[in-house]
């Protein structure tokens, strides 16, 4: 169901979204007579990401992870890489990664990771 109320967001507004966390807001307003607990983003990140902030947004977002990946292989830090292969199955059956406090940590503490140079800081 939530599938298919995101595909139905990004239907009516595929180029710019419907703007960062007015999700649930759209919802409400398109459909105002269900009960309060049946509003719930699309449990799938990259439409989550599409609905809210457009096709730019999801291609750019998505541009990012594999920015990370590829760098954090290239940096021989194979544990971002797991870690950040690890995550794409959750990033694909729920939303909290992207609309959540927990979730958005998470993801940044994996980007610093990722991020890391081999032999740290160096300070001269």
């Amino acid at each position: 169901v939530y599938f298919e109320q995101g595909k139905e967001l990004i239907k009516l507004h595929p180029i710019a979204g419907v703007g960062m966390g007015n999700y649930i807001a759209k919802r409400v307003q398109m459909d105002p007579k269900q009960s309060f607990w049946t509003y719930q983003p699309v449990h799938n990140v990259p439409l989550l990401i599409w609905a809210e902030t457009g096709i730019f947004g999801m291609l750019a977002s998505i541009g990012m992870y594999v920015a990370l990946c590829i760098y954090a292989f290239k940096n021989r830090n194979f544990i971002a890489v797991i870690t950040l292969f690890a995550l794409v199955p959750v990033l694909l059956l729920d939303h909290w990664l992207w609309s959540l406090h927990a979730g958005i940590f998470l993801l940044a503490i994996v980007a610093g990771i990722a991020l890391k140079r081999k032999g740290g800081l160096s300070v001269s």
